[in-house]
């Protein structure tokens, strides 16, 4: 706004007065309020102001040029304009649904500007951290590689969220998520090979079953799950609740990847989650190499988690083609 300087904040002050007496009504009483004045004479910094109220202009002239003194004219015309009844003009633009979805747009940013986090999510077994360790030397906020804030493996259904932001407890909160999933029976396999049941417990919990006992062994699994012709580990209902958040609305930005697509397109994602240009080098370097595979499961257990791999092929396939 183009400033007048201390001799017209003076006029100003001078004729604010000025304009309410000109804006009583024959009886006496004050038609005009002290903030419609106000507002005519301090919007704009420009000699005539234009103000629209309800399909209707009013002019103000404004005299700020006397070498003597302030003087103001505001006409009587003016004055009868402004003491026909209207509605104020902040109350019926605020009233219009298109100022109600501008504020809530513009309060969403605010919330997703306040949530510095952002949240790296993996089932287990499918090589997440690697790719964490090098979003944490890229000095990008998110939860614990290891998993020490008990964030990591967490299915969808144990966090609090909004469309705006996912809740972190003592982190604060998470304005976006990557979620990574991949083959459940090579997941099993990795996950016991490395921690015994402890990751296989953390499964447990997310399908409400008692843990795992010390010591059980990978046959143990196989034979519970065919047993029960189901999944009994509960990395099935990890990999289904994060399916079902991508497809809610109540839910920031999630993206959903396979081990493939993480590796094989290492940059778009570190861009996604806030790497700057200048610290992408290292995950230019990173390569989709997996290992051969065969699994210990027995034909029924297969069986049983063809379902679920064959979402996890469609899905490898979605985003290996485009991130």
């Amino acid at each position: 706004m183009k400033s007048y300087g201390s001799h017209n904040q003076t006029a100003i002050r001078f004729l604010l007065p000025t304009a309410l007496s000109l804006g009583k009504n024959e009886t006496g009483n004050q038609s005009v309020s002290a903030q419609t004045v106000g507002n005519l004479l301090l919007l704009n910094s420009s000699r005539l102001l234009h103000v629209n109220e309800s399909n209707r202009t009013t002019n103000v002239s404004l005299n700020l040029r006397s070498p003597v003194g302030p003087t103001a004219e505001v006409t009587q015309t003016i004055v009868k304009s402004l003491n026909k009844p209207s509605l104020p003009f902040s109350n019926s633009w605020l009233s219009s649904g298109s100022a109600r979805k501008t504020m809530g747009r513009q309060q969403g940013r605010k919330r997703r500007r306040r949530c510095r986090h952002v949240l790296v999510n993996s089932q287990g077994g499918v090589g997440s951290s690697a790719f964490m360790d090098l979003l944490k030397s890229s000095h990008v906020a998110i939860n614990s590689p290891e998993d020490a804030d008990g964030f990591k493996h967490k299915s969808s259904d144990q966090f609090r969220h909004t469309q705006d932001e996912i809740g972190l407890r003592g982190l604060d909160c998470a304005s976006k998520a990557m979620i990574i999933v991949g083959d459940p029976l090579h997941s099993i396999e990795s996950v016991h090979r490395r921690y015994s049941v402890d990751h296989l417990n953390k499964w447990r919990d997310i399908a409400h079953r008692s843990p795992y006992p010390e010591g059980t062994r990978l046959s143990d699994v196989w034979a519970e799950i065919a047993r029960a012709r189901q999944d009994t580990t509960g990395v099935s209902n990890y990999i289904t609740s994060w399916m079902r958040a991508t497809r809610e609305r109540n839910w920031p930005e999630l993206r959903l990847v396979t081990t493939r697509s993480l590796y094989e397109h290492a940059v778009d994602h570190a861009k996604y989650l806030g790497v700057g240009d200048h610290m992408l080098k290292p995950f230019r370097a990173l390569a989709y190499r997996p290992q051969p595979f065969k699994t210990s499961a027995p034909p029924l257990v297969q069986e049983i988690f063809k379902p679920i791999r064959l979402q996890i092929n469609k899905l490898e396939a979605e985003t290996s083609s485009s991130p």
